[in-house]
């Protein structure tokens, strides 16, 4: 794994975490999604959006290279609820995601959660299941208009 540390982020990372995330979806995200749905799914991450995603109460905790201070990925979590997990494009299977998920676990379990769910993405489905997570339901999220497949998927916290 790279050399990172975990801290909290700040709404003085939205800029670059609605980067991260732009690029990931198109570039990993791709491979099991319609160029119309991804333009769906970006189309809905807008300013108002990641200043609400801050203003509420998720935590959200970056991945961050000790060398550089370049933000590698993050993760959005809120007591048994993992809002989201993306990992640069180019820093996929380096054991960050990993990271993120162990980080967004334990704050969930400090919270008092027992069980976390997420909503995961075709592309991401396989990760999560090496992780532990199995699948509730699939389903299909309407962002205007285009249908995208996911998946309810939970893990059990010890």
């Amino acid at each position: 794994m790279e050399s990172i540390h975990f801290r909290n982020g700040t709404k003085k990372d939205i800029g670059v975490l609605a980067e991260l995330f732009r690029e990931t979806v198109c570039r990993i995200n791709s491979r099991d999604y319609s160029p119309e749905q991804i333009a769906a799914w970006t189309g809905g991450a807008t300013p108002k959006r990641w200043d609400g995603l801050f203003s509420g109460a998720l935590r959200f905790i970056l991945a961050e290279r000790d060398t550089d201070g370049a933000i590698l990925g993050f993760t959005a979590v809120d007591r048994g609820y993992l809002h989201s997990l993306f990992v640069h494009a180019e820093y996929q299977s380096r054991g960050i995601g990993s990271g993120l998920l162990e980080q967004a676990e334990a704050y969930a379990h400090m919270q008092g959660a027992v069980r976390i769910t997420s909503e995961v993405s075709l592309t991401a489905r396989p990760f999560f299941e090496r992780k532990g997570y199995r699948v509730d339901r699939e389903q299909q999220i309407d962002r205007g208009g285009v249908l995208l497949t996911n998946f309810l998927m939970y893990k059990t916290l010890s």
